[in-house]
């Protein structure tokens, strides 16, 4: 008999929207973006980025996606099981805690700024829970380097567990579209969201090495050979 992974399950008239995702190893796997001039979010940009992960263990850090190469740019991690947010600027770096994330459980992370120079201008979400971090001037972490998914050259914080529906937007979604996003802690289609310039399934209709852009021309580079999974939020 065939048993219906619960991660397919979905209350009764709400259709299932992703059913797979992408798995890394921990240990040598990761994914880049095509370099794409409208990824190079800077100071005075607005932005929003959005995606769910899974982190099959939580060790000190695991990074979830990053442009940072040694100087300037940002980092998304899992540090110490939380969300956490590091925005470098070659002198400084700005850090801050969004909520908490389970080892081998799914949750859901948003990331918007409203392109005023101030660290308050971010607001993170973790499972549809807002934080704005305290005020504090921010400095230029702009770079032309590409988004890694999973590893960011920094030794060997590989990212183990799975990431799923990763999209980026260049507009500051309100806490309303985040809510949409999130749909109750299962993920949702999000064709119509404002400013939406990127968009990957990280699984459906993807074949290895190449992560498909739904909305844009910056298709993801698998390095390798990470798995597609039928694994999906919730």
């Amino acid at each position: 008999m065939f048993t219906v992974p619960t991660t397919l399950l979905a209350p009764a008239g709400i259709e299932i929207y992703s059913t797979e995702s992408l798995n890394f190893n921990g240990s040598n796997q990761y994914m880049e973006l095509a370099n794409a001039t409208d990824l190079q979010f800077g100071i005075s940009d607005t932005f929003t980025i959005s995606f769910w992960a899974k982190p099959s263990a939580t060790p000190v850090e695991q990074i979830l996606m990053s442009t940072r190469r040694g100087g300037k740019g940002i980092s998304i991690t899992s540090f110490f099981g939380s969300f956490t947010v590091y925005i470098s600027t070659g002198g400084d770096t700005i850090s801050f805690a969004i909520g908490g994330i389970a080892a081998g459980t799914w949750g859901h992370f948003a990331l918007t700024y409203d392109g005023s120079g101030n660290k308050d201008g971010f607001t993170g979400y973790s499972d549809n829970s807002p934080l704005v971090p305290s005020s504090d001037s921010l400095g230029d972490w702009s770079n032309t380097n590409p988004w890694r998914i999973g590893w960011d050259t920094f030794g060997t914080n590989y990212l183990g567990g799975n990431v799923d529906e990763l999209i980026f937007s260049d507009a500051e979604l309100t806490a309303g579209q985040i809510s949409s996003i999130y749909n109750g802690g299962l993920p949702a289609d999000p064709t119509g969201t404002s400013g939406m310039i990127h968009n990957y399934r990280m699984g459906e209709g993807d074949t290895i090495p190449t992560i498909l852009d739904h909305t844009g021309s910056a298709n993801g580079t698998t390095y390798n050979s990470p798995v597609i999974q039928t694994d999906a939020p919730p």
